[in-house]
Protein backbone atom coordinates (compact mmCIF):
# COMPACT_ATOMS: atom_id res chain seq x y z
CA UNK A 1 0.00 0.00 0.00
CA UNK A 2 1.34 3.44 -0.88
CA UNK A 3 2.11 5.65 2.10
CA UNK A 4 -0.02 8.47 0.68
CA UNK A 5 -3.01 6.13 0.31
CA UNK A 6 -2.54 4.70 3.79
CA UNK A 7 -2.34 8.17 5.26
CA UNK A 8 -5.52 9.22 3.50
CA UNK A 9 -7.40 6.15 4.74
CA UNK A 10 -6.21 6.63 8.30
CA UNK A 11 -7.01 10.34 8.19
CA UNK A 12 -10.57 9.66 7.09
CA UNK A 13 -10.99 7.04 9.79
CA UNK A 14 -9.54 9.33 12.44
CA UNK A 15 -11.90 12.12 11.44
CA UNK A 16 -14.77 9.68 12.02
CA UNK A 17 -13.30 8.81 15.42
CA UNK A 18 -13.04 12.47 16.31
CA UNK A 19 -16.60 13.19 15.33
CA UNK A 20 -17.84 10.31 17.43
CA UNK A 21 -15.69 11.12 20.42
CA UNK A 22 -15.55 14.89 20.49
CA UNK A 23 -19.26 15.17 21.20
CA UNK A 24 -18.56 13.79 24.65
CA UNK A 25 -15.85 16.40 25.20
CA UNK A 26 -18.48 19.08 25.48
CA UNK A 27 -19.71 17.27 28.58
CA UNK A 28 -16.26 17.09 30.15
CA UNK A 29 -14.39 20.35 29.68
CA UNK A 30 -11.70 19.92 32.33
CA UNK A 31 -8.37 21.50 31.44
CA UNK A 32 -5.42 19.12 31.23
CA UNK A 33 -3.70 21.13 33.96
CA UNK A 34 -6.33 20.26 36.58
CA UNK A 35 -6.20 17.42 39.09
CA UNK A 36 -9.40 16.13 37.47
CA UNK A 37 -7.66 14.95 34.30
CA UNK A 38 -7.99 11.28 35.26
CA UNK A 39 -11.70 11.80 35.81
CA UNK A 40 -11.95 13.46 32.39
CA UNK A 41 -10.46 10.48 30.55
CA UNK A 42 -12.48 8.00 32.62
CA UNK A 43 -15.63 9.92 31.72
CA UNK A 44 -14.71 10.04 28.03
CA UNK A 45 -14.05 6.29 28.03
CA UNK A 46 -17.30 5.61 29.87
CA UNK A 47 -19.31 7.67 27.42
CA UNK A 48 -17.64 6.10 24.39
CA UNK A 49 -18.04 2.57 25.77
CA UNK A 50 -21.61 2.85 27.03
CA UNK A 51 -22.89 4.76 24.03
CA UNK A 52 -21.57 2.21 21.56
CA UNK A 53 -20.01 5.12 19.63
CA UNK A 54 -16.87 3.19 18.72
CA UNK A 55 -18.88 0.26 17.38
CA UNK A 56 -21.15 2.60 15.41
CA UNK A 57 -18.06 4.40 14.12
CA UNK A 58 -16.56 1.14 12.92
CA UNK A 59 -19.84 0.18 11.23
CA UNK A 60 -20.00 3.60 9.58
CA UNK A 61 -16.43 3.25 8.27
CA UNK A 62 -17.30 -0.13 6.74
CA UNK A 63 -20.49 1.37 5.28
CA UNK A 64 -18.39 4.02 3.49
CA UNK A 65 -15.52 1.74 2.47
CA UNK A 66 -16.66 1.75 -1.16
CA UNK A 67 -16.63 5.57 -1.23
CA UNK A 68 -13.15 5.72 0.30
CA UNK A 69 -11.86 3.08 -2.12
CA UNK A 70 -13.26 4.93 -5.11
CA UNK A 71 -11.90 8.28 -3.90
CA UNK A 72 -8.44 6.84 -3.23
CA UNK A 73 -8.43 4.62 -6.31
CA UNK A 74 -7.73 1.44 -4.35
CA UNK A 75 -9.56 -1.87 -3.86
CA UNK A 76 -12.31 -1.88 -1.23
CA UNK A 77 -10.63 -4.92 0.36
CA UNK A 78 -7.64 -2.73 1.15
CA UNK A 79 -9.88 -0.14 2.81
CA UNK A 80 -11.59 -2.88 4.84
CA UNK A 81 -8.20 -4.21 5.95
CA UNK A 82 -7.23 -0.69 7.02
CA UNK A 83 -10.44 -0.32 9.03
CA UNK A 84 -9.81 -3.68 10.68
CA UNK A 85 -6.24 -2.66 11.55
CA UNK A 86 -7.42 0.65 13.02
CA UNK A 87 -9.37 -1.41 15.55
CA UNK A 88 -11.17 1.68 16.87
CA UNK A 89 -13.20 -0.36 19.34
CA UNK A 90 -9.99 -0.82 21.35
CA UNK A 91 -8.93 2.85 21.50
CA UNK A 92 -8.91 4.24 25.05
CA UNK A 93 -8.65 7.85 26.17
CA UNK A 94 -5.63 8.33 28.43
CA UNK A 95 -3.78 11.14 30.13
CA UNK A 96 -0.84 12.18 27.98
CA UNK A 97 2.33 11.28 29.90
CA UNK A 98 4.41 14.33 30.82
CA UNK A 99 7.49 12.82 29.20
CA UNK A 100 5.82 12.07 25.83
CA UNK A 101 7.73 13.70 22.98
CA UNK A 102 5.88 14.75 19.84
CA UNK A 103 7.16 13.22 16.61
CA UNK A 104 4.71 14.78 14.13
CA UNK A 105 1.46 16.64 13.73
CA UNK A 106 -0.69 16.09 10.68
CA UNK A 107 -3.32 18.73 9.96
CA UNK A 108 -6.33 18.53 7.70
CA UNK A 109 -9.69 20.20 7.28
CA UNK A 110 -13.09 18.66 7.89
CA UNK A 111 -16.23 20.74 7.45
CA UNK A 112 -14.30 23.99 7.84
CA UNK A 113 -12.65 22.79 11.07
CA UNK A 114 -8.98 22.03 11.50
CA UNK A 115 -8.38 18.45 12.56
CA UNK A 116 -5.01 17.43 13.97
CA UNK A 117 -3.38 14.10 14.63
CA UNK A 118 -0.28 14.27 16.81
CA UNK A 119 1.99 11.29 17.27
CA UNK A 120 4.64 10.70 19.90
CA UNK A 121 7.83 8.77 20.49
CA UNK A 122 5.58 6.11 22.04
CA UNK A 123 3.67 4.84 18.97
CA UNK A 124 0.76 3.68 21.14
CA UNK A 125 -0.20 7.32 21.83
CA UNK A 126 -2.02 9.70 19.51
CA UNK A 127 -3.74 12.97 20.24
CA UNK A 128 -6.70 13.94 18.11
CA UNK A 129 -7.97 17.47 18.04
CA UNK A 130 -10.99 19.22 16.56
CA UNK A 131 -13.21 22.14 17.65
CA UNK A 132 -10.52 23.45 20.03
CA UNK A 133 -10.62 20.17 21.98
CA UNK A 134 -8.14 17.33 22.06
CA UNK A 135 -8.05 13.83 23.45
CA UNK A 136 -5.05 11.56 23.82
CA UNK A 137 -5.72 7.93 22.98
CA UNK A 138 -3.80 4.76 23.62
CA UNK A 139 -4.17 2.70 20.46
CA UNK A 140 -3.68 -1.03 19.85
CA UNK A 141 -0.61 -2.43 18.13
CA UNK A 142 -2.45 -2.89 14.82
CA UNK A 143 -3.22 0.86 14.73
CA UNK A 144 0.40 1.76 15.39
CA UNK A 145 1.22 0.69 11.83
CA UNK A 146 -0.70 3.76 10.69
CA UNK A 147 0.38 6.20 13.41
CA UNK A 148 4.02 5.71 12.44
CA UNK A 149 3.14 7.13 9.00
CA UNK A 150 2.10 10.54 10.41
CA UNK A 151 5.62 12.03 10.16
CA UNK A 152 5.68 11.10 6.47
CA UNK A 153 2.25 12.63 5.92
CA UNK A 154 3.35 15.78 7.71
CA UNK A 155 6.48 16.00 5.53
CA UNK A 156 4.51 15.41 2.34
CA UNK A 157 2.07 18.09 3.44
CA UNK A 158 4.92 20.55 4.12
CA UNK A 159 6.28 19.88 0.61
CA UNK A 160 2.84 20.45 -0.92
CA UNK A 161 2.60 16.85 -2.09
CA UNK A 162 -0.34 15.96 0.14
CA UNK A 163 -3.37 18.19 0.40
CA UNK A 164 -4.96 18.96 3.73
CA UNK A 165 -8.24 19.69 1.99
CA UNK A 166 -11.04 17.59 0.67
CA UNK A 167 -12.07 15.31 3.54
Amino acid sequence: MEKKTAVRIVTLAIVFILLAGVACLGLVMCSSETPFEGMRTATINGILDRSGAKERLEAEMYAHADDVAESAGIPVELVNTGIEMLNVTEWKAVDLPADAEETATFRTQYRDQQVTLTTYDDPSLVTLGIWNQSVCFKVPESTQTFTTLAPYASSLQDLGLLSAQGL
